[in-house]
This record gives C-alpha cells, sequence and structure tokens, in this order.
C-alpha cells in the first residue's frame, strides 16, 4: 500500500508549498524483538486532557470565507463526534495578542493596548475587538457549541507570542520595543512584570464576557529572536520566577 503526501517547508533558496513528494510503501512486517515501543492497553496512568487545534486569524480567515453551509461542515468534521464523522476535538488554543498565523506582512502585529507606560491598562480593549472581527471568537463559540452538542465541552487555553512592543525591552539594530524582535536573555521589561501579568487577567476575564472560558494560559509561546513572528525570550528560570510570584499574586487579585 502506498500512502501519497505533500510537503510544505522553507529552505533558504525559497518556499515550497504542497510540494508532491515520493510516495511512501507500507507494508505489513513481522514484530520487532529489540527497540519496540510496546502499548500495553491494561495499564492506565495520566489521563490525556485532549486533541485539538488552534484558533488563529489564519484558521479564522478561511473559516469566514467559506459559505455558512461549509463553515458548518467544518466545525461538524473537527469538532463532532467520531460516531458522526467527526475527529472528536475537545481541545483548542488561542493567542494572546498576534501570532505568525496571519493575515498580510509577516511585521504585521497587533495586541489590545498599544498606549505605552499604560501600566494599569486603562486602554486595554476588553472587547477584545479584533479578535471578534477577524472571527476567531465566533470560531471558537461554533466548535464550543459543536462539541457541547456531543456531550463534550470545549477546553481552551491562550498562549502568547510576545506582550506589547512597551512592555519589553528594547532589541536590535536600531534598538527598539518590538513585538517582532526580544532582547536576550530576558525580553520582558521587568518594570512591567506586573502589568504584562494582569493583561493575562484582563484577556482572560474579556473571552468569559463572550462565553468562552479559558481552561489556562501558558508563558510565552515562540521564544527565537530570529525568526519574523512575534517573540519574547525568557529563561526557564525567569519563567519560572514570573509564574510562581508576578502572575499568581495578580490573578488572585483579579
Amino acid at each position: 500500500m502506498q500512502a501519497f503526501w505533500t510537503q510544505t517547508a522553507n529552505f533558504a533558496d525559497g518556499v515550497s508549498l504542497l510540494k508532491p513528494m515520493p510516495p511512501l510503501e507500507l507494508s505489513p512486517m513481522d514484530r520487532p524483538t529489540g527497540k519496540a515501543l510496546i502499548i500495553d492497553r491494561s495499564k492506565q496512568h495520566q489521563e490525556i486532557l485532549g486533541f485539538g487545534g488552534a484558533f488563529t486569524e489564519a484558521a479564522a480567515l478561511n473559516w469566514r470565507s467559506l459559505t455558512k453551509a461549509d463553515q458548518d461542515e467544518v466545525i461538524r468534521l473537527y469538532f463532532s463526534s467520531p460516531e458522526e464523522g467527526g475527529l472528536g476535538y475537545t481541545l483548542g488554543r488561542v493567542p494572546i495578542n498576534s501570532c505568525d498565523f496571519g493575515p498580510g506582512d509577516p511585521l504585521r502585529t497587533y495586541s489590545f493596548d498599544n498606549v505605552s507606560g499604560d501600566v494599569e491598562l486603562k486602554h486595554f480593549d476588553d472587547s477584545v475587538s479584533h479578535d471578534v472581527q477577524s472571527g476567531m471568537i465566533p470560531m471558537i463559540l461554533a466548535a464550543q457549541a459543536a462539541v457541547v452538542a456531543a456531550g463534550q465541552s470545549l477546553t481552551m487555553f491562550a498562549s502568547p507570542w510576545s506582550p506589547p512592543a512597551w512592555m519589553k525591552l528594547p532589541a536590535g539594530e536600531p534598538a527598539e520595543r518590538s513585538m517582532v524582535r526580544t532582547a536576550t536573555p530576558n525580553g520582558l521589561d521587568p518594570q512591567y512584570q506586573r502589568s504584562y501579568a494582569h493583561y493575562f487577567s484582563r484577556f482572560i476575564s474579556a473571552y468569559a464576557r463572550h462565553g468562552i472560558d479559558l481552561w489556562g494560559a501558558s508563558q510565552p509561546h515562540a521564544t527565537s529572536p530570529q525568526q519574523p513572528r512575534p517573540p519574547l525570550n525568557q529563561q526557564i528560570l525567569a519563567r519560572a520566577a514570573y509564574c510562581s510570584h508576578v502572575c499568581a499574586s495578580n490573578w488572585n487579585q483579579a
């Protein structure tokens, strides 16, 4: 039996989009006697939280371009139960601010508070209007409804790629505060640690008002300062201290 597949990759000489690759030959084989991964289904340990995907600008852009019937079909195929022909997804991730899966210029970014020095976040967009207008929140709500109809619940968590530019230390040449550049070894400006923790809390509360209760949030997802996407470099110990002290105290007060 042959498996046909395509490859999308970024090489030094350019980008390869959905390039057909040589088929893979699949055939029965004898059970290996050594160096084998054996799955013992009779023993159970930790429970897997779920399987799912990311609700990004790119995903929402493509979903919104479909007819209503096709939008419903996409949601059904991903989030309805396997008995109904779906994948049974019950887990989803949404970015806090812009990420690399968005339309247009890779240097294009957005956040929910672009006012420099707004320590108290008086200008934070509590309606998260960008995520509504982009289709991200409508898509999540549609998925949430499909999962509930299948007798499950959609577990959502949020991940930032970068804080607003004004919360970061200057980086690059010339040095500037930017969502697409990060200082090393730690990119977050220490004077804005509490503001950034509060930023998380405001985002979570904003989503709750739209009927989406976020199960959790992670520390910054992308950390490579060389990539054309919003990064935030943070060493492991700095992340641990930030989560245990700053985030905990601010979220408990929220």
